[in-house]
């Protein structure tokens, strides 16, 4: 007997990601520099873009964080929503010099401040803000494929 292989978690494939890795690479984190961040459909067509800013550590409201502002759009009513919030970034020593920075997960998860550090954040259809996979459990693509595989090839059997 064993568990059930079919899943109805959200994929992550299907969700908007910002990664922290490819925003130090632009540059982000070594000034007061404005990036965008921008997704693509299936054939390269841009669907959508985001501004991210890396805020001044002597801010104290926010020391070491990164400004994220992005417009959701509504397709049932029409009305657009302009989203603009902080998260936080914490910074690890790394072992032969440098540091390395990580988003520390904005959402709540069970009532408390999930407060994870990851090195990517995602943003589901459905949702407004964007979080780390283990507070919106997500998958990943591969993994169900794999699973459902297994099961087509036991029914060709019986």
């Amino acid at each position: 007997m064993g568990r059930c292989t079919w899943s109805d978690r959200e994929l992550i494939e299907d969700c908007k990601s910002i990664s922290v890795f490819s925003l130090n690479q632009s540059g982000v984190f070594s000034g007061h520099v404005v990036a965008t961040v921008g997704w693509r459909r299936r054939w390269g067509v841009p669907a959508q873009s985001m501004g991210v800013q890396a805020i001044a550590t002597s801010d104290p409201d926010c020391a070491g964080c990164v400004r994220i502002s992005y417009k959701l759009s509504y397709r049932l009513s029409g009305k657009s929503e302009l989203v603009e919030y902080n998260v936080e970034l914490e910074a690890t020593p790394c072992n032969f010099g440098g540091i390395r920075y990580w988003f520390v997960c904005p959402l709540l998860r069970d009532g408390a401040a999930c407060k994870e550090r990851v090195g990517k954040l995602y943003l589901p259809p459905h949702a407004k803000y964007f979080g780390c996979r283990r507070c919106y459990n997500l998958t990943y693509r591969s993994q169900k494929e794999r699973r459902s595989k297994l099961i087509w090839r036991a029914l060709e059997y019986m």
